[in-house]
C-alpha cells in the first residue's frame, strides 16, 4: 500500500456521452493493521423527466504514476432509479 493515492468514480446516465468524476475519500477502518484500504463516494440521482433513471459507472484508481480501472469486466458498474407508487 502507498500513501499517496487518488480514487475516484466516473459515472455518466446518457451512454458516456458527458460523465463526471466523483472523488472518493479514505474511510479509517478503525482498527490498527488493516490490510484494505477502503474509499467512500456517493452517487445521486440526476435530474430527470423519466420514471426511470440508470447511472453508470467505472472506479478509478491511481498510484505511484499507474492508472487502475475496474469497470466490472467492460460492463460497467450501474444504478437505477424507478418511480414507486400506486399504478
Amino acid at each position: 500500500l502507498h500513501p499517496e493515492k487518488r480514487v475516484f468514480a466516473r459515472c455518466t446516465s446518457d451512454g458516456w456521452r458527458t460523465f463526471a468524476d466523483l472523488a472518493a475519500e479514505y474511510v479509517d477502518p478503525g482498527y490498527e493493521h488493516s490490510v484494505y484500504d477502503t474509499f467512500f463516494f456517493a452517487i445521486t440521482r440526476p435530474l430527470a423527466a423519466d420514471d426511470c433513471v440508470r447511472v453508470e459507472f467505472a472506479v478509478c484508481y491511481q498510484v505511484n504514476g499507474h492508472t487502475y480501472w475496474d469497470n466490472n469486466r467492460g460492463m460497467n458498474y450501474s444504478i437505477e432509479w424507478r418511480q414507486t407508487g400506486a399504478q
